[in-house]
């Protein structure tokens, strides 16, 4: 395996808290921001972490990077949260 196969991997394994403290860093943002997508497509991750660390990656688009990449990790990531706990995130507004 190769350093950022290995970095990778152990990024989808980092505690959401963790991911969320690289978002300040442009250099790793893409890659907290994959690693976050990866969570909440596959893990059981508390709603609530997985909401709060979406609603940080907005905040950081919205005053910080405006690379489009940048936006599209962001984008996907949101994507991701609604597809897989849509219907918790419905339930909890009710």
């Amino acid at each position: 395996m190769t350093g950022a196969m290995t970095a990778a991997a152990a990024s989808t394994t980092m505690p959401i808290g963790e991911l969320v403290a690289r978002l300040a860093k442009k250099s790793q943002f893409e890659d907290a921001v994959a690693a976050l997508t990866q969570q909440a497509s596959t893990s059981t991750a508390p709603l609530e972490q997985l909401v709060l660390a979406a609603l940080r990656v907005h905040t950081l688009l919205r005053c910080r990077y405006t690379t489009p990449g940048f936006w599209r990790a962001g984008q996907q990531l949101w994507r991701t949260v609604l597809q897989h706990h849509g219907a918790q995130l419905d339930e909890a507004s009710r």
